[in-house]
């Protein structure tokens, strides 16, 4: 029982040392435009239309960006085709494609062969490209996700990933893929503040 004691406490003080700290977002001293082409979806399972309907949404309360719709209809343009859309005063433009969404059950934060935390994890990836129509080319084309994650109870000496704990009903399942549409939302705003040199106060 001590030991196991030891077991536990030593997996909890390592989990501890990974976990993020909280706080506000800073906030941009200037806003900037940027042109919006909505994302192509790969046959996922929540509506295209919904998910950059929320991805706008995200944009816009981030308190970085000034977005302006530039067509209706999801679609990678070409270069020329971006150069050509809505404003010219416009410097960049997003556009992208919502790419996977995955389940799978991992061990966790673990000792080897001793103690296991897992976590069933829902995770989604986008491909975002960010066109910079002054010098008329992609500032940034990559792939980004979001996971979200139900953990389940410490198993000890072996990986049990059918345990009831990690078992996810159909509603559980949703907030998941809502959450893990959020932090990739999330982190594509992280990237564009990078890309468009956004100064936060």
């Amino acid at each position: 029982m001590t030991q196991r004691f030891l077991f536990v406490t030593v997996l909890f003080i390592l989990i501890a040392t990974f976990l993020h700290c909280g706080g506000s977002r800073k906030i941009a001293t200037e806003v900037q435009p940027l042109g919006f082409v909505p994302f192509l979806s790969e046959n996922l399972s929540p509506d295209p239309a919904y998910l950059n309907q929320q991805l706008q949404r995200t944009l816009i309360t981030s308190g970085s960006f000034n977005v302006i719709p530039l067509s209706s209809q999801p679609m990678v343009a070409d270069l020329n085709t971006l150069h050509q859309l809505g404003d010219s005063s416009v410097q960049f433009i997003l556009t992208g494609r919502f790419l996977t969404e995955t389940q799978q059950t991992t061990a966790g934060k673990h000792i080897p062969a001793v103690a296991y935390l897992p976590k069933n994890e829902v995770t989604v990836k986008a491909e975002i490209l960010l066109y910079n129509r002054k010098e008329r080319k992609w500032q940034t084309i990559r792939e980004v996700e979001g996971v979200a994650a139900k953990k389940g109870g410490v198993q000890f000496t072996g990986l049990d990933k059918n345990h009831p704990d990690l078992q996810i009903s159909a509603p559980e399942y949703a907030r998941l893929q809502q959450q893990a549409y959020q932090h990739l939302f999330f982190n594509i705003i992280k990237i564009l503040e990078k890309e468009m040199e956004i100064k936060k106060e």
